[in-house]
């Protein structure tokens, strides 16, 4: 039964304790958490039945240093670690958690603003690099390659193979 004198965060290592998860060759999926921590009565079950929507999914990733840093500040726990591996018993990649004392986890401090902030000015950044040339950019870039007709570039080796195109299109003919 949930006492209420515990939180979450204290009842998520009460349960990898238990479990003696206390190195990274004893690590504990926190699927496994949450199952004995239903069974025992220290968190809710998974609402609507699903098994990716559980309310401790988030907690652990703020113990983990993960969130803004506020959220991180008021939950998280430097002495929970974790690893990214796949289950044996599915193949499916998860993380795997401990609880070791005797050494602090490196804190990921990530939050969705600076990873927002992070992706936008990677586009921002190709987008730029990527940019295509105008036209004239492109003549006065190539002018060995590309001629101005009619505000357009035109490859001068598509003219030699299309000449009647080339005629028929712009009234030039270039030989």
């Amino acid at each position: 039964m949930r006492f209420a004198d515990t939180t979450d965060n204290d009842n998520i290592v009460k349960i990898i304790k238990e479990f003696g998860a206390i190195s990274k060759e004893t690590a504990i999926t926190l699927e496994q958490v949450i199952d004995k921590g239903i069974q025992d009565g220290l968190c809710e079950i998974y609402p609507r039945g699903g098994k990716d929507g559980h309310p401790w999914y988030p907690r652990v990733s703020l113990m983990m240093g993960v969130g803004s840093e506020s959220n991180v500040a008021n939950h998280e726990d430097l002495y929970l670690h974790r690893y990214k591996a796949k289950k044996e018993s599915d193949g499916k990649t998860c993380f795997f958690y401990w609880y070791d004392e005797s050494k602090e986890h490196k804190s990921e401090n990530r939050s969705k603003r600076t990873l927002k902030n992070k992706t936008s000015d990677y586009k921002t950044q190709n987008f730029q690099s990527e940019r295509t040339l105008t036209a004239k950019e492109l003549v006065e870039k190539n002018p060995d390659k590309f001629v101005m007709i009619n505000g357009r570039a035109i490859s001068l080796e598509w003219i030699q193979a299309h000449p009647e195109k080339c005629q028929q299109l712009y009234g030039l003919v270039i030989r």
